[in-house]
C-alpha cells in the first residue's frame, strides 16, 4: 500500500538485491502523472497510472508480464492513490468517482461511490476500514469486505471570514483505529488560504457507531501550510511537515513530531529543513527518520526523541554527479548482511538515478544510472520488490516513460 503499511513507516519487507541491472519495461504505461505508483505483495506489482489512455490499473508479475487491468472501472485520476494489495494478490484502488476491490486475477469484487475529491492513496484501520482523505472532498470510510459507505467527514470551516475546508494531498498515517491527516485550509473556489492556515488531525474510526459518529475528530495541531508529507507514526509520535511553525510566522519549512496522549497532542521537537518537505519520512529500523528537503542533495536521519541528527547521506557523492538531488519517496529495505538499505530516486543535472544506500556503511549498495533522459526516466513514487520463483529480486517503479525494473538474478 501506500508508504509499505498505515503507519507510512516506508519498510520493505523484502531483501533488496545485491546488484541490479536493466529489467523489462512497459511503455505503453507512460503517463505524465506520476504519484506514489506500484505496491505489491512480493508476488505482483499492481501499478496505479494517469495519462491519456488507460487501463490506469495494471498488474505484472516479476518478468513484467500483463496478469490483468482495471479496464474501464478506474478512470486517469487513479494515479493519485497508490492501490493495495493484500498477501493473495487482491486489490483495492480509488479513482476520484469511485472506490474498488479486485479478486486475485482482477475480477472486480466490488465498486462503491465515493462522496467527492481525489483521494491521495487509501489506507485501513485495524478494524478493517478503509479510509479516504481527499484533495476538494471530505474523507470517507468504507467497509473492506464489502465496500458499504460507512461514514463521511467534511472538514469545512470559516476563518477569518473565509469560508472553506481543510483537504489534503497526503496519505493518511494510522495507528489502530486513529488516523493522521495532514491537511491545509483551502477556500471555497479551491485557492490557497491566504493566512496559510493548516491542522493535522487526528481521526477516531467507529465503524459500529451511530453513522454521524463513525469518523470524529479526537484533536487538532495547528500550524502553517503547505504540507507536503504523509504523516509517519511510530508508536505515540506522528512525524509530519509543514511550511511554518504557525499560520502567521514565518516561511520556514520544517517537520513537527507530535506526542498523541490520547485527547490531545503536544510538541516534541521540529527540525528546520532548509526546503519544503516533498516526501514522507522513512523509518529507520536503528531508530528515527530519514526526511529531505526539495533541491537538497542531503538525506537526513534524525532522532525520534529530539530531533537531533544522526546521520547525513550525500546523494551527490554517492552518484559522482554534483547537484544529484532526491526525489520522491523514500524506502527502506533489508540488505545483504541483514543491514538496512534506503531506496531512493536521485535527478542529476546529466542524469536519473535509482540509487540503494548502505545506511550502516554510509555507501552505496549500488546506484542505477537510468538514461540521458533525465525527466522522463527519473524513477517515481515507491519501490516494492517482487520476488522470482529462481530466488532472484526486481525492483518495479513508474516514470513518466512507462512502468520499468530493476533485475538481480541469483
Amino acid at each position: 500500500m501506500a508508504h509499505c503499511d498505515p503507519a507510512m513507516s516506508d519498510r520493505v519487507r523484502m531483501p533488496v538485491p545485491a546488484v541490479v541491472t536493466p529489467g523489462w519495461s512497459d511503455p505503453s504505461a507512460a503517463s505524465p502523472d506520476t504519484g506514489l505508483g506500484c505496491s505489491s505483495n512480493g508476488v505482483i506489482a499492481v501499478c496505479s497510472l494517469g495519462g491519456p489512455s488507460g487501463p490506469y490499473l495494471r498488474a505484472y508479475d516479476p518478468d513484467g508480464n500483463l496478469l490483468w487491468h482495471s479496464g474501464e472501472t478506474l478512470n486517469s485520476s487513479a494515479w493519485t492513490s497508490a492501490p493495495m494489495v493484500d498477501e493473495h494478490g487482491g486489490v483495492i484502488a480509488a479513482d476520484d468517482a469511485v472506490l474498488a476491490r479486485f479478486a486475485p486475477g482482477g475480477a472486480v469484487v466490488w465498486t462503491s461511490p465515493t462522496p467527492g475529491g481525489t483521494p491521495i492513496s487509501p489506507t485501513i484501520t485495524a478494524n478493517g476500514v478503509i479510509v479516504l482523505a481527499t484533495l476538494r472532498g471530505p474523507i470517507s470510510a468504507f467497509d473492506s469486505r464489502t465496500g458499504k459507505l460507512l461514514g463521511v467527514l467534511d472538514l469545512r470551516d470559516t476563518l477569518g471570514g473565509l469560508p472553506g475546508r481543510f483537504e489534503t494531498t497526503n496519505t493518511p498515517g494510522v495507528r489502530g483505529n486513529r488516523v493522521y491527516v495532514s491537511t491545509e485550509f483551502k477556500l471555497e473556489d479551491g485557492s490557497a488560504d491566504p493566512n496559510h492556515h493548516a491542522r493535522l488531525y487526528a481521526i477516531d474510526v467507529d465503524r459500529t457507531g451511530p453513522p454521524a459518529d463513525r469518523l470524529r475528530v479526537a484533536w487538532s495541531y495547528e500550524f502553517g501550510a503547505r504540507s507536503g508529507a504523509s504523516p509517519l507514526v511510530i508508536e505515540d509520535l506522528v512525524i509530519f511537515d509543514g511550511d511554518r511553525l504557525t499560520p502567521d510566522g514565518p516561511r520556514a519549512p520544517r517537520f513537527f513530531a507530535l506526542r498523541d496522549y490520547g485527547a490531545g497532542a503536544s510538541l516534541v521537537w521540529q527540525y528546520e529543513l532548509g526546503g519544503p518537505g516533498a516526501a514522507s519520512a522513512a523509518h529507520d529500523p536503528r531508530g528515527g527518520a530519514w526526511v529531505f528537503a526539495l533541491g537538497d542533495t542531503k538525506l537526513v536521519r534524525l532522532a525520534k526523541a529530539d530531533g537531533a541528527v544522526l546521520q547525513i547521506i550525500d546523494l551527490g557523492r554517492l552518484t559522482g554527479e554534483a547537484g544529484a538531488r532526491p526525489w520522491s519517496a523514500m524506502s527502506i529495505a533489508e540488505g545483504p548482511d541483514g543491514q538496512p538499505v534506503l531506496l531512493a530516486a536521485a535527478r542529476a543535472p546529466r542524469a536519473p538515478y535509482m540509487v540503494a544506500v548502505d545506511l550502516v556503511a554510509g555507501t552505496a549498495l549500488w546506484t542505477h544510472r537510468m538514461s540521458d533522459d533525465v525527466y522522463g526516466d527519473l524513477p517515481r513514487g515507491q519501490w516494492p520488490i517482487l520476488a522470482t520463483p529462481d530466488g532472484g529480486r526486481v525492483l518495479v517503479f513508474t516514470t513518466r516513460n512507462g512502468v520499468k525494473a530493476l533485475a538481480a538474478r541469483p
